[in-house]
């Protein structure tokens, strides 16, 4: 491991804030929010967060891809749709992290594009701000970044491996390269 980015306990407390967050911004809606998490790598913290969100609301994942191994591809496409009625419906988007915010602008254009949501709030753990390449501004956040890193652990994976480790992590290139072998057998 080359640095600790959030440990166990930090993203409870993320997840709790957050959580507390949108439930103020919720209580008095007069539809069922609809969460969207952006699968694979939100699955763990959308899991975590909505624990935390004291409202009763509905769920859906959607799952966009535009990453290879250790580098953004620079394509972004969608591989599964939301299932849910969107319409009149506050939908709060959930995401592992925005960096570019072409994937998140193609889905939200894509969720407008199915219904008309009331409102869509958007949601990361993670946010790089200094690597965007559109004006897309995130609502709510665990935390910024402000280097590029490649990430490991609770969701953030490398072709698929390590999603179940408990917290996030920057691996060294040692740790690349045996994942690349664990994948390549």
């Amino acid at each position: 491991m080359k640095e600790l980015v959030m440990d166990e306990a930090e993203i409870k407390e993320t997840c709790s804030r957050l959580g507390g967050e949108l439930t103020e911004r919720l209580k008095k809606e007069d539809r069922l929010p609809l969460f969207i998490g952006v699968m694979d790598g939100a699955v763990e913290f959308m899991s975590d967060l909505i624990r935390f969100v004291k409202v009763p609301l509905l769920v859906d994942y959607v799952k966009v891809q535009s990453w290879e191994g250790t580098h953004n591809t620079g394509t972004v496409r969608i591989v599964r749709d939301c299932q849910s009625n969107l319409s009149g419906r506050t939908v709060v988007v959930v995401d592992d992290i925005v960096e570019t915010g072409k994937s998140m602008e193609l889905l939200l254009a894509r969720l407008r594009e199915m219904g008309r949501p009331k409102r869509i709030i958007t949601v990361a753990l993670f946010d790089k701000p200094f690597a965007r390449k559109t004006s897309l501004r995130i609502d709510l956040c665990g935390r910024s970044l402000d280097k590029r890193q490649f990430l490991m652990g609770y969701g953030f994976d490398y072709k698929g491996l390590n999603r179940n480790i408990p917290y996030v992590y920057v691996p060294t290139d040692e740790e690349i390269e045996e994942m690349e072998r664990q994948v390549s057998k």
